[in-house]
């Protein structure tokens, strides 16, 4: 976690170091950014992406944390703590950054999960891949919104976890989404 706050210190000091001298967005064409995704705050987790761009494509190293509700488990199960480390592509069907966008990636999901007539837990390890597609919303110069949905297939990992002698299936095929708030220069 440390290194990633140095990680978003040097991107930060470059970005302000870039505003001073005076470059302009559309005279390049590679970019970089940072952003944030709502739906996991609001979880109360975290998310954080660094972003590189050339051209219409977008690169993309996400880490993500939450804890999914409980309503969405098998009866009894809860605090399914799930952390995710993702490398993401995106196309933009337009330059800069702008419009409507594609996205395919890796994503590595480590998790665990209590039962509530267990006092142990049980955690499970998934390699999943992603497809799905938003569209940006740029609302104060390169700011931006970007609403999206996807879904994940695992293509190996876990496919259950057992707490005691409870047993929680995990999906092979989810969908997700969320909205992304971010900025690139």
């Amino acid at each position: 976690m440390k290194k990633t706050w140095i990680l978003v210190f040097l991107v930060a000091t470059v970005t302000l170091t870039h505003a001073q001298s005076g470059n302009h967005q559309k005279e390049r064409k590679t970019t970089f950014g940072l952003e944030a995704d709502v739906v996991p705050y609001v979880l109360g987790g975290f998310h954080g992406s660094i972003v590189v761009g050339y051209n219409q494509w977008r690169f993309r190293g996400v880490y993500v944390g939450l804890t999914t509700p409980n309503s969405l488990l098998d009866e009894g199960f809860k605090d399914n703590k799930v952390k995710v480390g993702a490398i993401i592509v995106d196309y933009f069907f337009q330059p800069n950054w702008d419009k409507f966008f594609i996205s395919t990636g890796v994503e590595y999901l480590s998790g665990n999960l209590s039962h509530e007539k267990v006092s142990s837990t049980g955690s499970y390890n998934s390699i999943l891949w992603t497809a799905g597609g938003g569209y940006v919303w740029k609302f104060h110069k390169n700011f931006y919104l970007a609403p999206h949905v996807a879904f994940t297939l695992r293509v190996s990992g876990d496919s259950q976890v057992g707490v005691g002698s409870f047993t929680q299936s995990i999906p092979a095929f989810q969908p997700e989404g969320g909205l992304r708030v971010g900025w690139h220069f």
